[in-house]
């Protein structure tokens, strides 16, 4: 294999990796939020750490609340602020 290929392969095994992790880690929030009665709020987003992302915990923490991404806007309980309008289709 040629070396672009390895840096390719070992991109997308990193990346899936993390996804998995972020996976059981928001899994573990989730179990603690309930475990201790606080509210819980699920919203897709970018899941990029840019300004609105951050706002938005940030925002719904002021009312108490915690924020869980979602992996599908379906799931989503809300549309907060961010890049995430171009990730929902127009219908939504």
């Amino acid at each position: 294999m040629e070396r672009k290929q390895l840096i390719k392969n070992f991109k997308n095994d990193y990346r899936k990796l993390r996804l998995l992790f972020m996976f059981f880690v928001d899994i573990l929030k989730i179990a603690y939020y309930k475990l201790v009665g606080q509210k819980i709020m699920y919203s897709y987003y970018a899941r990029v750490n840019n300004f609105g992302d951050l706002f938005n915990k940030d925002l719904i923490s002021y009312f108490n609340v915690k924020l869980i991404y979602v992996n599908n806007y379906k799931r989503s309980q809300a549309s907060l602020l961010g890049s995430i309008l171009g990730m929902y289709p127009r219908e939504f």
